[in-house]
């Protein structure tokens, strides 16, 4: 009777052990992952693929008389290639009426492919490559991403898409210094994480603003 007590109890300590160490080996990348799957966005529909399904997907856009665009995608090959921790993700547009734009044959197409790499709890945005036919901006599928990584503690990084040209003209019409507004990016954080620091935060904003705007009235007069 002991013997059979002591081998449920180590079977019990070896299923803790076991949860433990499946706890500790879900890294940040892969709590983004999940996360994703759990989430609604309003704007964007957000899937995240596998290497093998992205290169797949790349290969399929690939299917294009354009030299320079080709050359954008083989690049994002080799990029993918060159660093086992960047994983991807899909974006697909919603509609207002929220149905999905492009819809070229009975399955959904994504319209953008996104390149992230996280280090400690920033994520990096290594690239952003669009589908040949795609002629929906993300504005406002941008913004929602980027406020979503913020209330789950995930802090996100663009300095990576400045050395990739075919990025850029992404962002003239997303307003990047919002994007990068330390002080906004905090608040929106606190607010859903840390309430009274939040209301804390919002009040010495508030407070220097009103102090800026008596300065400013004096100055003038």
């Amino acid at each position: 009777m002991y013997y059979i007590f002591l081998f449920i109890y180590l079977l019990f300590i070896s299923g803790i052990n076991n949860v433990n160490s499946f706890s500790l080996n879900i890294n940040k990348s892969d709590r983004l992952k999940l996360l994703l799957c759990k989430n609604k966005f309003n704007n964007i529909y957000v899937n995240n693929i596998g290497r093998h399904d992205t290169v797949k997907l790349i290969n399929e856009w690939k299917n294009k008389s354009d030299k320079d665009y080709r050359y954008i995608l083989d690049q994002a090959i080799r990029q993918l290639s060159t660093d086992e921790n960047i994983f991807s993700l899909t974006f697909t547009i919603k509609q207002i009426d929220n149905k999905i734009i492009n819809i070229k044959t009975k399955k959904v197409e994504p319209n953008y492919l996104l390149f992230h790499l996280m280090l400690n709890n920033e994520i990096h945005f290594m690239n952003i490559i669009e589908d040949y036919d795609n002629c929906e901006l993300f504005d406002n599928a941008f913004n929602e991403y980027h406020e979503f990584l913020l209330k789950n503690g995930f802090n996100p990084k663009y300095y990576n898409l400045k050395s990739r040209n075919n990025t850029i003209k992404y962002f003239l019409n997303i307003n990047l210094l919002e994007l990068l507004d330390e002080t906004k990016n905090e608040i929106i954080y606190l607010k859903n994480n840390k309430y009274l620091s939040y209301l804390e935060k919002d009040t010495e904003i508030k407070k220097n603003n009103i102090k800026n705007q008596i300065s400013n009235n004096e100055t003038l007069n």
